[in-house]
């Protein structure tokens, strides 16, 4: 990640102007992000059982999610969960819109921004609802930045919504993650989030809300090097930039 360059100005949404969002509020946020992301490097060891299952009962960290077939043997998973006052039709808007060129992530903004993924419609994360992003359907990318999509495999309205990314590594072609058959240097994940409305005694002050699941899995070439960069760096920036955004999804159905 680019860290070391300052933001550049953004272009509103009509693209006639460019204005610069980055305010103290936003510099502030981004500062704590940072912070966040260097500690939990650091302190990847000792934080990792505690992140790859953060919010989520033991129960919903192991039980069989839909997605999961799709990668039948990971290398990593893990499964994170947050309960939202809101029911599932008032938080689906929110979560199909998310993505680089789209409405945004929810969260450091500033940081996105500071690592060529921080293109959005409204220039930050979106604060609305928006229209023209609401027709998500099969097939369509959801991007990370330029260069990184997931595309969408399945999609149950407002219950599920489920992306995979299987490509190779060294041409960057994608490839059928049914297939057994694997190029050299590949990486396959899937990436589902799932709504639940909470039953049972488990989470009874939830109930008539949406408990938001997200599980990750992926399966990857496994060399040292895939060793290093997924376990001691992708895995830990994303929690904290997962985190924030799953926080700044609950805020936003919250707050319709």
């Amino acid at each position: 990640m680019q860290l070391l360059r300052l933001p550049r100005p953004r272009r509103i949404r009509d693209d006639r102007q460019t204005v610069h969002h980055h305010d103290f509020k936003h510099i502030a946020d981004g500062v704590v992000g940072a912070a966040a992301i260097a500690s939990t490097v650091v302190a990847n060891p000792l934080l990792r059982a505690f992140y790859r299952k953060w919010g989520a009962t033991e129960h919903e960290a192991h039980r069989l999610l839909p997605g999961d077939a799709l990668i039948q043997t990971p290398r990593m998973q893990y499964t994170r969960a947050i309960s939202i006052e809101a029911p599932p039709e008032q938080v689906w808007p929110w979560l199909i819109q998310i993505g680089y060129e789209r409405a945004g992530w929810y969260s450091y903004d500033v940081l996105e921004d500071m690592a060529g993924a921080g293109k959005f419609v409204d220039g930050d994360s979106a604060d609305r609802v928006v229209p023209e992003l609401q027709t998500l359907k099969v097939g369509d990318e959801i991007k990370l930045h330029e260069q990184l999509a997931f595309q969408v495999h399945a999609m149950n309205a407002p219950r599920e919504l489920i992306m995979v990314d299987a490509r190779d590594n060294e041409t960057g072609a994608r490839f059928d993650p049914s297939s057994s058959e694997r190029p050299a240097d590949f990486h396959c994940a899937s990436w589902a989030f799932i709504l639940e409305e909470p039953e049972g005694d488990e989470l009874p002050e939830f109930a008539g809300g949406t408990r938001l699941l997200i599980r990750w899995r992926i399966d990857y070439t496994p060399t040292r090097s895939n060793e290093i960069m997924w376990k001691a760096f992708v895995e830990p920036i994303n929690f904290v930039m997962e985190r924030k955004m799953m926080l700044g999804l609950r805020k936003r159905a919250e707050g319709e």
